[in-house]
């Protein structure tokens, strides 16, 4: 991880203004973390050396934890298995996925994989694309990061997602008022830059502090 940029991904999450606040057309009810499911395609991006244009990005409805993956190709191929790999290996099946009509959503891949793990369909219209505005919001948010890079490194911008993730995962989220690691994890993270600042105890931990922390 790039500290220098992850110090700058957080300063410039931290002071981006707010988002107007609207009356959601279709309010989305949720129960536990990644039961509800937003995903969506960014792009096309700047071409990269390796041959990359596209982002495929989903974000849980609860704690506001994304995930991402550059693409070759926006193919229901590659977003059924960052679906299955990111999202359901990683975290969980969820209950509800959202997205757009796109073929690389509603595909035959995709569906069969719904159908095998219970995942629920539920696509935006053309009518009320805001349905799925949380995945839109971060896109803009991902896309505006992101852009910082391209000048400067190349077009590698693909070298930076996983930092600006974890920049906007350990970022106080204006509608929860919390990180949504802290979410996620019920925990504090150890931040990039406390590892510079702070000096750990050097006695050992006992077992009995170690099962105290544990259970």
């Amino acid at each position: 991880m790039d500290l220098e940029m992850y110090n700058f991904f957080t300063e410039y999450l931290s002071r981006r203004e707010r988002p107007k606040t609207r009356e959601p057309l279709h309010p989305i009810k949720v129960g536990q973390p990644f039961d509800q499911i937003g995903i969506d395609i960014v792009g096309p991006l700047p071409e990269t050396p390796e041959g990359y244009h596209y982002i495929v990005v989903a974000t849980d409805y609860l704690t506001k934890w994304p995930e991402a993956r550059a693409l070759k190709s926006a193919d229901a191929e590659s977003v059924a298995f960052f679906f299955l790999d990111d999202i359901i290996c990683y975290h969980r099946s969820p209950r509800e996925l959202l997205s757009n009509q796109g073929t690389h959503f509603c595909n035959k891949l995709v569906d069969a994989i719904c159908k095998q793990m219970k995942v629920r369909r539920r696509t935006s219209t053309t009518y009320h694309p805001q349905t799925n505005g949380l995945v839109e919001r971060f896109n803009r948010t991902l896309c505006e990061v992101l852009d910082k890079c391209i000048g400067q490194y190349d077009g590698k911008w693909i070298e930076f997602i996983s930092t600006a993730l974890f920049a906007y995962q350990t970022t106080r989220h204006h509608t929860t008022r919390y990180e949504p690691f802290f979410l996620v994890y019920s925990r504090d993270t150890i931040l990039p830059v406390k590892t510079v600042v702070i000096t750990y105890p050097a006695e050992p931990t006992t077992e009995a502090e170690t099962q105290n922390y544990l259970f």
